[in-house]
């Protein structure tokens, strides 16, 4: 369990660092409550990520991506 929960933390830190995101940004609410939606996936999110993976990211992606 422990060194899964050090995978996951290492994970996070990369991609925070690798995109230029300020740690800060992990106080912030809406983050926090974007990663315990990601941990605790709505039975939505389960369908569409069994439907099509693909799909779920490319949908993902082009809101955030026109966004800022």
């Amino acid at each position: 369990m422990l060194n899964n929960k050090r995978a996951v933390d290492e994970s996070v830190a990369r991609a925070f660092c690798s995109a230029g995101i300020p740690f800060a940004v992990a106080n912030n609410p809406h983050v926090k409550q974007a990663f315990m939606d990601v941990a605790m996936p709505s039975e939505f999110m389960l369908q569409s990520i069994n439907q099509s993976l693909y799909l779920y990211f490319v949908l993902l992606y082009l809101p955030l991506r026109s966004t800022g």
